[in-house]
């Protein structure tokens, strides 16, 4: 397996899985995009080729974000588990796998963090419409959670891409990260 240098895999195709493909994607960042309904990964591709060159590669499945030294599952709740538990048993060698759920804890991501793979969730507090540019994700604070490596990853990435300040709640616990962003607005 040969990794992509500063590639990051997303997989989903939703509305926050395409404001992080943008962002990404506008920061220059290349980017592998995968997701269940192919269809909708390759319209977003397309939009984004449409404003001139797009760093991002629409690929069949999780197999083939094998490559990938940091992946974000950017799925609903209810689809985590399972995603998580596929991506254990495709992906062999250990990465950085961050989650977006705002409800979910990295603990979401056991399956991975069995197999050795860095886990946690990094989770916009902003509104992603769809169709948006990931504008948002700019000035958006995040909770951050999981384990040393996860976060120290998504931290750097963050900043060598200036892809979100630095902004951030860490820890276990994401309702306190929420209330406390809520008291600060």
């Amino acid at each position: 397996m040969r990794r992509v240098a500063g590639a990051v895999g997303i997989f989903g195709a939703g509305a926050v899985a395409a404001a992080f493909v943008r962002r990404l994607a506008s920061a220059g960042v290349p980017v592998r995009l995968a997701a269940r309904r192919r269809a909708e990964a390759l319209r977003l591709s397309e939009q984004l080729a449409a404003g001139g060159p797009s760093a991002v590669t629409v690929v069949g499945g999780l197999a083939d974000l094998e490559e990938v030294p940091l992946a974000v599952l950017a799925v609903a709740d209810g689809a985590l588990a399972e995603v998580a538990a596929q991506a254990a048993a495709v992906w062999v060698a250990p990465r950085v796998v961050l989650h977006t759920s705002g409800a979910l804890g990295p603990e979401a991501l056991a399956p991975l963090a069995e197999r050795g793979h860095a886990v946690g969730g990094v989770h916009p507090l902003a509104a992603l419409p769809p169709g948006g540019d990931g504008a948002p994700l700019v000035e958006a604070w995040y909770t951050l959670s999981g384990d040393e490596r996860a976060i120290a990853a998504a931290r750097a990435r963050s900043a060598e891409q200036r892809t979100a300040p630095q902004r951030v709640c860490v820890g276990g616990v994401l309702c306190r990260c929420v209330c406390a962003h809520v008291m600060l607005s």
